[in-house]
């Protein structure tokens, strides 16, 4: 498998765009809604919720998928807090294919901008999906839960014990748990795991795969590579090449 480039927007806009210029299977489980966008044939993708096939095809965040395609493909994926807008409609369904829209087809067109190098390619993927669903920070059923995710996306250790967060906001550990898994949609420690990912992200484009973990509050490196393989499928290697183009 090619990447051929790999472009992501800054941390406020909560998306990242990836390139693959060939066939290739993928099994990744981000915490992002994710749009693979087939800009030639097909694809398809199967979660345990069901099986798709078409040009534009959504995975909730969360959601493990085994992503295979017949040619090169577009791969969107928009944060699953800064874009809770776009995986609610479907947090209870499986992957679901938008078909031939004008705006889906309207997304393929990004190929050619992004083979010329255009630098708002990622800006212009972001905007275009607004015509296909929507996007956004939709508010969370419990202001305790949006306080505390606030706090932690602030934290620079991402070291925040359950206890203390529970005592604070007047809950149980169990009930913080619980709620929080209920609510934003996955574990607490999966979530800080996703957001120590982000964190790397935007760092392997500025300095080493060993300096980008430390910052991030992996435990090392090899924990950084494993993470972003569960995630995205590449390894921050294969990442950090692309982001070098």
């Amino acid at each position: 498998m090619t990447v051929a480039y790999a472009l992501h927007l800054d941390a406020t806009r909560g998306a990242a765009l990836f390139y693959s210029s060939s066939p290739s299977t993928r099994v990744a489980r981000s915490w992002a809604t994710t749009l693979n966008i087939a800009l030639d044939k097909d694809l398809e993708v199967e979660t345990s919720q069901g099986r798709v096939r078409g040009r534009v095809v959504v995975t909730p965040a969360g959601v493990e998928r085994r992503s295979t395609s017949r040619g090169p493909v577009l791969t969107l994926l928009l944060d699953g807090d800064d874009h809770r807008a776009a995986w609610q409609p479907f947090r209870e369904r499986g992957p679901v294919a938008l078909g031939a829209t004008s705006a889906a087809w309207r997304l393929g067109e990004l190929s050619r901008e992004l083979l010329s190098k255009r630098a708002s390619v990622a800006v212009d993927a972001l905007g275009r999906v607004t015509a296909l669903l929507p996007i956004g920070r939709a508010p969370l059923a419990d202001d305790r839960l949006e306080q505390l995710l606030g706090e932690l996306r602030l934290s620079e250790g991402l070291e925040r014990p359950l206890q203390a967060a529970a005592h604070r906001l007047g809950l149980t550990p169990a009930h913080l748990s619980d709620r929080f898994a209920r609510i934003v949609g996955l574990p607490l420690k999966r979530w800080l795991l996703w957001e120590r990912t982000r964190r790397s992200l935007r760092r392997l484009d500025t300095g080493s795969g060993v300096s980008a973990a430390f910052e991030a509050g992996f435990a090392d490196q090899p924990h950084m590579v494993r993470t972003f393989s569960r995630q995205f499928a590449y390894t921050p290697g294969v990442l950090q090449r692309a982001l070098s183009r």
